[in-house]
């Protein structure tokens, strides 16, 4: 059973989750891999994750580029 949904975007982007700018991810892991890939050259990017059942983004982890 499908619980939350996950969203990356720059943090650059700021507090709030841009639903049209983000990238969608299938699942924390994806968006891990998102977020490390588009730091290379985006700077930091923010997790978001959206449960289902209220809809309303949380700010879950940042991610920095690592080489």
């Amino acid at each position: 059973m499908l619980t939350a949904t996950w969203a990356t975007q720059p943090k650059s982007f700021g507090t709030k989750l841009d639903y049209h700018g983000c990238e969608w991810c299938t699942d924390i892991d994806h968006a891990y891999k998102v977020s490390q890939d588009l730091a290379k050259t985006e700077g930091p990017m923010v997790i978001y994750r959206i449960p289902n059942a209220s809809g309303n983004p949380i700010a879950w982890v940042t991610v920095n580029y690592q080489e």
